[in-house]
């Protein structure tokens, strides 16, 4: 029988739940991804491993094997008019920047000052710990 293993592309549905029992984030059908290439969490790539197809886990992430531990130091004031993409800003408005490397970040909108914002660039989930139940639907290769 087949085993996901790094390298492995497989297809898996799975429902994240925070520790109170709210959904994040489910599949709808399956969710193709290849193990160990940065296409999943950290957490969620190593829980993979070693399933079988048909195979049901559990996989419990501590913030740093998924979005990581909040940090302080992502909170910053930033002049208006470097963030033209704002548009009718409000607190708490979430939007999406994108890197000079062309990597989308979050952010949310936490004040607005006359001329400058201050935003939140850690991840939604930062700081949670995740709960994905998980099923191997199939290993395609």
């Amino acid at each position: 029988m087949k085993i996901a293993q790094p390298g492995s592309k497989v297809k898996v549905h799975y429902v994240c739940k925070l520790e109170n029992g709210e959904v994040v984030e489910s599949t709808k059908d399956s969710k193709e991804l290849i193990i160990g290439r940065g296409q999943a969490l950290p957490g969620l790539d190593k829980g993979i491993t070693g399933m079988q197809i048909g195979e049901k886990r559990l996989i419990k992430l501590n913030p740093e094997d998924a979005y990581g531990y909040y940090q302080k130091d992502l909170v910053s004031e930033v002049p208006k008019e470097s963030l033209p993409q704002v548009k009718d800003p409000q607190k708490g408005q979430r939007f999406v920047l994108t890197t000079q490397a062309g990597k989308p970040v979050h952010a949310k909108l936490l004040e607005i000052l006359p001329n400058s914002y201050i935003v939140d660039l850690n991840h939604p989930l930062a700081g949670q710990k995740l709960i994905f139940d998980v099923v191997l639907m199939e290993i395609v290769i």
